[in-house]
């Protein structure tokens, strides 16, 4: 395939992320915030969201890497993160749009770490 051809189908970058992004969330599907939430043990809904992510990220990591890598240099690719970028602000949230593991307010602030 020549590459007048790509840009006859896309007239533009952002269209032809938009395309590549489709088919890659496609074959790639976000983890599942529903199925996190159903555990009503915080413990066990943690533990499941930690080993989902975790396994999603390191499925994915070589395509995220050259993505970040370049989000600054190509502006089309901004609108492709934004599936991710949801994720990550509702994975830690209830159904209620609470903290879904908030910290305990009796708990005091390990020594040594930032806050």
């Amino acid at each position: 395939m020549q590459r007048h051809t790509v840009y006859r189908h896309f007239p533009d970058d952002a269209d032809l992320f938009a395309a590549c992004s489709a088919h890659y969330f496609t074959v790639n599907p976000l983890p599942d915030l529903d199925s996190w939430r159903a555990t009503s043990d915080p413990r066990q809904r943690l533990a499941r969201a930690l080993d989902e992510l975790y396994a999603y990220y390191e499925r994915t990591e070589p395509m995220f890497s050259n993505i970040l890598r370049d989000a600054e240099l190509v502006g089309a690719i901004g609108p492709t993160l934004v599936p991710m970028q949801e994720l990550m602000a509702e994975s830690g949230r209830d159904s209620g749009g609470r903290l879904a593991c908030p910290r305990p307010k009796t708990a005091r602030p390990r020594r040594g770490r930032p806050q």
